[in-house]
């Protein structure tokens, strides 16, 4: 017993209203902790079902970049690649976590790549003896296998990619009246697909490395009466004139921040001179 007596009238009108209010607080306080935890479930959630994968080849010289050339040698080729991939790979960890993978070939090589991209990022190997077959196990494996609702793969050959246009993919894809997304090149092709079922007719007798990819996958998907919605264009640097673009954007500072080791290689071949001979 209190050695103050309380008169009950003035405990009712002091203390109810103390003891209601911090009822109300922990009320509160504990319908945010909810809320919260609830957001945060649900972006869990929202990210599990989504995956991308980077699709690229080990660079090796003489094997990758060979369009570059006279230009840069196989050595020099097969470096700017390995630029490529890193400044992709971590542009995407670092804008959707957990999300990306690196799909690589040759199947055989796939550690060469570890110190290339973020250890977040899972190595794949392609599946597959041609790009059509490669591209449809990888989305078989992203949608059936691992059991995402809705999956990118993306060229490795577009290091200032911005990633609104990935953002822009998937927020595409949650549409259930979409079946796929294509993010068209400037040269005929595409540097984005993504879909949220594997469909092999979309990547059947199509002409690889033409001016027609995309106009060829598009026939592919009326004929399969499938609906996909078009991106914004962007480019993949494939030729002497395509890496001249790139190098004026990151010097222009268009992609300020963008492709930080594109960049400073790039810096070290225009400092040797070699930029200055592209057209």
């Amino acid at each position: 017993m209190s050695p103050y007596p309380v008169n009950k009238d003035q405990r009712g009108y002091l203390g109810a209203p103390r003891e209601a209010g911090i009822r109300e607080a922990a009320d509160e306080g504990a319908r945010d902790c909810v809320k919260m935890t609830s957001n945060h479930r649900e972006d869990n959630d929202r990210r599990n079902r989504r995956a991308c994968a980077l699709m690229t080849k080990v660079p090796t010289p003489g094997r990758v970049k060979t369009r570059l050339r006279p230009l840069l040698d196989e050595e020099s080729a097969a470096r700017l690649s390995a630029c490529f991939l890193r400044d992709m790979a971590e542009a995407l960890e670092a804008a959707f976590p957990g999300l990306c993978r690196v799909a690589y070939t040759p199947a055989a090589e796939g550690e060469r790549l570890r110190a290339l991209v973020p250890t977040e990022c899972p190595l794949i190997p392609q599946r597959g003896d041609n790009l059509t077959d490669r591209l449809y196990n990888i989305f078989h494996h992203l949608l059936l296998g691992e059991g995402h609702e809705w999956a990118l793969a993306l060229n490795s050959d577009s290091p200032t990619l911005p990633m609104a246009r990935v953002a822009e993919a998937f927020a595409q894809l949650e549409d259930p009246g979409v079946d796929g997304v294509v993010g068209p090149t400037d040269d005929g092709g595409y540097y984005l697909i993504g879909l949220r079922r594997p469909h092999k007719h979309l990547f059947t007798d199509i002409p690889w490395s033409t001016p027609e990819v995309l106009e060829t996958t598009l026939r592919r998907a009326e004929e399969a009466s499938l609906r996909l919605v078009l991106l914004e264009p962007w480019y993949d640097v494939d030729d002497p004139a395509a890496l001249l673009r790139l190098w004026q954007e990151l010097e222009d500072g268009a992609s300020d921040g963008q492709a930080p080791t594109t960049r400073a290689y790039l810096r070290q071949l225009h400092a040797e001179g070699r930029l200055e001979e592209m057209p």
